[in-house]
């Protein structure tokens, strides 16, 4: 079989979708998606391939689900592939923070129904990971979950949604963000110190318990945050209702979108053309999957895209919501934030292409 490669205009995928069509028609169109595509053909028989999915939030529940999911899960086994769900767990306080809590987490919300393995990728308390050497921009290495790297293919299936942070996530956040160990999120974040405006602080103190390190403690009848102990996670100003929390986001953004895009070229240094990446632009909601609090839909449902190339697929999800919205979304829900700039470095270093050649099923 001849190896693929990436051509001069991305390939994306696409089927229209929406969560009113029901289950059973969604998985046609996913069955006949995957059947329209040559995406998979990289997948050898006996090769081991890590599925990297989220297993959503106690809350919230706007994830891929398991139904959907064991869609690919049986086109991978049908070309004698060897799958495995997985995640990483992640850096703020929830029910993902260590492996035992994660796979709880995924039985409650139906994962381990899909007859294959679920492999917390980087162990139990987030130490099994490797350096992966890439001398980018803003790191020479990074850490990224061992059980992934180790794989030899994957396939990444993505909730496109919006994101403070990153204007919206999907591909390459999924794998930027998502394979990362605990030590490459923090590292990811650590530019990002969060600010108190004390006119606005009614001293509420819910941003002392959704801080995952106490870095937040009270000074002078006003919430204060402590710099060094802070991580960057942002979960104190998402949760603050009072707007009393501020980040210089117009810098600290790109900065956090380049860093999660050079996770991305790290866990995917080793997967050249032998990764595939699957984007459900369904229940577009405002913040991320871990977000268990309000989380507005801020679009139309759009449908399914499915490419090789994670740039490609990401911007082609943008672009179509974009144009069927008559606006700007993900600008509109997080003003101070540039979501071209994931992209445009991912470019950049060579993850994929910015044009691309959307083929409709």
């Amino acid at each position: 079989m001849p190896v693929k490669r990436i051509e001069a205009m991305g390939k994306v995928y696409f089927v229209k979708a929406a969560k009113s069509d029901g289950k059973s028609e969604i998985i046609k169109k996913i069955e006949g998606l995957l059947e329209a595509s040559d995406c998979f053909d990289f997948i050898k028989k006996g090769d081991i391939v890590a599925v990297k999915v989220t297993f959503g939030e106690k809350g919230n529940e706007y994830y891929v689900g398991p139904e959907y999911v064991k869609v690919v899960l049986n086109k991978i086994k049908k070309l004698g592939g060897k799958p495995f769900l997985t995640d990483a767990n992640v850096l703020y306080k929830g029910e993902r923070t260590n492996a035992v809590d994660h796979l709880n987490l995924a039985r409650e919300h139906g994962f381990l129904r899909c007859d294959v393995p679920v492999i917390i990728a980087d162990g139990l308390f987030s130490k099994n990971y490797k350096k992966i050497a890439i001398d980018k921009k803003h790191f020479k290495t990074v850490n990224i979950a061992r059980d992934v790297v180790d794989s030899d293919c994957i396939v990444s299936i993505s909730h496109f949604k919006g994101h403070m942070q990153t204007g919206f996530g999907a591909a390459l956040k999924n794998i930027g963000m998502g394979l990362a160990s605990r030590s490459g999120k923090q590292m990811q974040h650590s530019h990002v110190k969060p600010e108190v405006r004390e006119n606005k602080c009614v001293l509420c103190k819910q941003c002392f318990d959704i801080c995952p390190v106490s870095a937040i403690s009270e000074k002078n009848g006003k919430a204060f945050i402590d710099k060094e102990r802070c991580i960057g996670c942002a979960e104190c100003v998402a949760t603050c209702k009072f707007f009393a929390i501020a980040i210089t986001w117009e810098e600290s953004a790109e900065i956090l979108q380049e860093k999660m895009v050079e996770h991305a070229f790290g866990a995917l240094k080793n997967k050249k053309d032998k990764a595939v990446f699957m984007n459900f632009a369904l229940e577009i909601s405002k913040e991320c999957d871990c977000w268990n609090l309000e989380n507005p839909i801020i679009a139309k449902d759009v449908g399914i895209f499915l490419s090789n190339d994670p740039v490609a697929v990401d911007k082609a999800a943008a672009d179509k919501v974009v144009k069927q919205e008559v606006n700007d979304v993900f600008k509109k829900a997080h003003p101070d934030t540039n979501w071209h700039r994931q992209l445009e470095y991912g470019a950049s270093l060579g993850l994929g292409k910015l044009d691309y050649k959307l083929v409709e099923v």
